[in-house]
């Protein structure tokens, strides 16, 4: 993802990462065996739009993440293909990990996720300090947090995997929407219009599920 913002920018890596639902939403209906039905294709599709009209922020939003330098690299593509393909493959994971002692692995996980980024670091000769190791906690504390609700929601609903892949990409996207209302970045009518199709679609994916 640091690649990617860094050669493509933070709008196209952004959504590369959000239409990596298509990964989640084809293992649902195959590898997860959930029952195919009009309602929920026809759901999906307007969950698609949705994301897209979500992810249209226009010329008016001026956060600090777009206003990082993007590095062009003929390899641009590249970068953004591996966050498609790596964030739709992680959504499939934690939905094959929700079958087991959820607690249990994602300890491990974190666990080992820590070592390996404090080799690095401490191979990279990274200078510490207390604001940014508490931050560090801060930022891994809510990370652990999403994930383990994210991974006892496919629990709950083990048989409605579609309806949890849509239900959490977008809702991340309609969150940073109006965290962006608090910061007074301008919400356009396809933002409002995009979060109106995207409630209609996780309703017909909830109604379409059996």
């Amino acid at each position: 993802m640091g690649k990617a913002v860094q050669t493509s920018g933070i709008a196209k890596a952004d959504t590369a990462s959000r239409i990596s639902l298509a990964i989640g939403i084809l293992a649902s209906f195959t590898i997860f065996q959930q029952k195919l039905t009009v309602l929920a294709i026809i759901g999906v599709a307007l969950a698609f739009v949705a994301i897209l009209m979500l992810l249209n922020r226009g010329q008016s939003a001026r956060t600090i993440s777009e206003q990082i330098a993007v590095r062009e690299s003929k390899f641009a593509w590249l970068w953004l293909f591996l966050v498609w393909l790596g964030y739709g493959s992680i959504d499939v994971l934690l939905k094959l990990m929700a079958v087991k002692d959820t607690m249990s692995l994602l300890m491990l996980i974190f666990i080992l996720a820590a070592v390996v980024m404090l080799v690095y670091n401490l191979q990279r000769k990274t200078k510490f300090n207390f604001a940014s190791v508490l931050a560090g906690i801060l930022l891994g504390a809510l990370n652990f947090t999403n994930i383990f609700t994210y991974v006892r929601a496919h629990q709950e609903l083990h048989g409605h995997t579609a309806l949890v892949f849509t239900s959490m990409n977008i809702g991340v996207i309609a969150l940073s929407l109006l965290v962006g209302v608090i910061f007074k970045e301008r919400i356009s009518k396809v933002n409002y219009l995009g979060i109106l199709l995207a409630v209609v679609a996780i309703g017909l994916i909830a109604l379409g599920r059996n």
